[in-house]
């Protein structure tokens, strides 16, 4: 795999904030449920026809973009979504099914968007600068999603204009981004040698036996319900408790939480100098059990600090796992396993249309909030479980009852690689970031002997171990 120039970065950060866009089914659902005179469960629809493509679509992304090449899925996604916005500024918004067509070509484009987005951003990144690149990415996505509550309250607040106006808006961004990635974006990317050259459905999915990567996919998918019914619910709840106009105040109420979540990872980026990974996801769930429970007073302004606090607690806890788990992931494997971890996003399909049963069933909105608070609590408890035995943190190797938050990829990494490990302190030069040294592979050894005493699990993984690293000094 040929390492992708930093200056040719640009147009995949642009890639990012378009890639928001998508986010604005969240704002959609209160604004078509207006429209289209929707119930709670049937307005939940919207997000789900969109995010439901992340489910399907993704795993075969992945297998399609390493025959294909990451640039071209991502040029096919940029062009799904023009074709999506595309559809009300020909046809209009007279009818709901119409509208959820609009909606399905959304989702698959930023499907597409997201499976090929990571991993071109991780080789255009620096040795271990992945983590801050992937927060700086997520910021631009958080951009992006903002536009969706924000253009059609400001142009309802100083046009007077109906909220279809952002279509024409992300036609032209999407148009400048694909001319971007066409004219100065890298050069077709696959993934590094080693890769099965004719990968199946299969070969993802094998990868799920993995123990990090299922826990990784399971966190991710329940975060995404919680991000999406909370984005999706602040201009119902606010137009339900207190009685705010949903356009005007209600998107000006959800634009907040999404400036919370770009905002977050500003802070978060800022935050990775002077605290681990590990510690910041923590912070991060804590912060967003908080939010959620202030969200709670029956006061406005208490309410809309909530969520505006609860976005700076989501902000960090996708890029933060996804990151982690990407880091730990042999480079052949790369494709797979970010085409796993964004199959969660369908999270943001199942798991809102539970929150809209119950506020039909309950006849209260206030009751959607206790699904996402009850998913940071469980998150919260998961990055405080100790240590189990064959954890990394512990043997270094093995798995982990959470994603490990490192900088760079562990030294077994390249175990799987056809190319053998570059010069002591250094890279591999023909594998880009993802060869380690023989140095990095020797220091992880005597983590095991000065060890508590192991179980016997743990005492073969560190003879396994042992003998990696022997095999990377000869």
């Amino acid at each position: 795999m040929t390492r992708i120039s930093s200056r040719t970065a640009g147009p995949i950060f642009m890639s990012f904030l378009a890639m928001g866009f998508a986010d604005a089914l969240t704002p959609f659902v209160s604004l078509g449920r207006d429209q289209f005179h929707l119930s709670y469960l049937a307005a939940q629809l919207i997000p789900f026809t969109g995010f439901a493509m992340f489910g399907l679509l993704s795993i075969p992304t992945g297998v399609l973009q390493a025959r294909i090449g990451r640039v071209r899925v991502l040029s096919i996604g940029l062009i799904a979504m023009l074709a999506a916005v595309a559809i009300p500024m020909v046809l209009g918004l007279h009818s709901f099914s119409l509208f959820l067509a609009t909606t399905l070509l959304l989702g698959v484009g930023a499907t597409l968007l997201q499976v090929s987005t990571g991993p071109l951003l991780q080789d255009a990144c620096e040795p271990g600068k992945f983590p801050q690149r992937v927060l700086t990415a997520h910021c631009l996505h958080g951009v992006g999603s903002l536009t969706g509550p924000l253009i059609p309250a400001l142009a309802a607040l100083a046009l007077g204009a109906g909220w279809h106006v952002v279509f024409p808006v992300y036609a032209a961004a999407l148009a400048l981004t694909l001319t971007a990635v066409r004219l100065a974006g890298p050069r077709n990317s696959r993934p590094a040698a080693g890769y099965d050259n004719r990968p199946t459905i299969r070969s993802p999915l094998a990868l799920l036996k993995k123990r990090d990567v299922a826990v990784a996919a399971g966190m991710l998918f329940a975060y995404m319900g919680a991000e999406i019914t909370v984005g999706s619910q602040i201009p119902l709840l606010l137009h339900s408790a207190f009685g705010y106009d949903t356009v005007r105040t209600g998107m000006l109420g959800a634009a907040s939480f999404v400036a919370a979540l770009a905002g977050g990872r500003l802070l978060g980026q800022r935050l990775l100098r002077h605290m681990s990974p590990s510690t910041l996801l923590r912070v991060s769930c804590l912060t967003g059990v908080l939010g959620l429970a202030v969200a709670f007073v029956p006061v406005a302004l208490v309410a809309a600090a909530g969520f505006v606090l609860a976005g700076l607690g989501f902000a960090n806890v996708f890029p933060l796992i996804y990151a982690a788990t990407l880091n730990r992931t042999p480079a052949q494997h790369t494709d797979a396993v970010s085409s796993i971890l964004l199959t969660t996003v369908c999270g943001g399909a199942l798991i809102p249309l539970l929150a809209g049963l119950v506020a039909d069933t309950t006849n209260d909105i206030h009751n959607t909030l206790l699904i996402p608070l009850a998913i940071f609590i469980a998150l919260a408890v998961r990055t405080f479980r100790p240590e189990q035995p064959g954890d990394p943190r512990r043997t270094g190797e093995g798995t982990t009852p959470i994603p490990v938050l490192t900088e760079d990829r562990p030294a077994t990494a390249s175990a799987g690689s056809r190319h053998s490990p570059g010069p002591a302190g250094g890279q591999d030069r023909r594998s880009g970031s993802h060869g380690v040294s023989a140095a990095a592979g020797r220091s992880r050894s005597p983590r095991c002997a000065g060890s508590p005493p192991l179980t016997r699990q743990a005492k073969r993984e560190c003879a396994v171990q042992r003998r990696q690293s022997d095999r990377n000094e000869r």
